[in-house]
């Protein structure tokens, strides 16, 4: 079994998604794209 170290290092990289704002009838009342990047500092910890 792999620790929740190991599993989170499984997703490194560039992960593309959204911030969305839906108003109180359930309309999207804005959307702003986002960018996370997860990059390891150490390269012993890459997987």
């Amino acid at each position: 079994m792999k620790t929740q170290w190991e599993n989170f290092l499984q997703n490194l990289g560039e992960w593309h998604g959204s911030f969305t704002k839906i108003s109180a009838q359930g309309d999207i009342v804005e959307d702003t794209p986002s960018i996370l990047i997860l990059e390891s500092l150490d390269d012993q910890n890459k997987t």
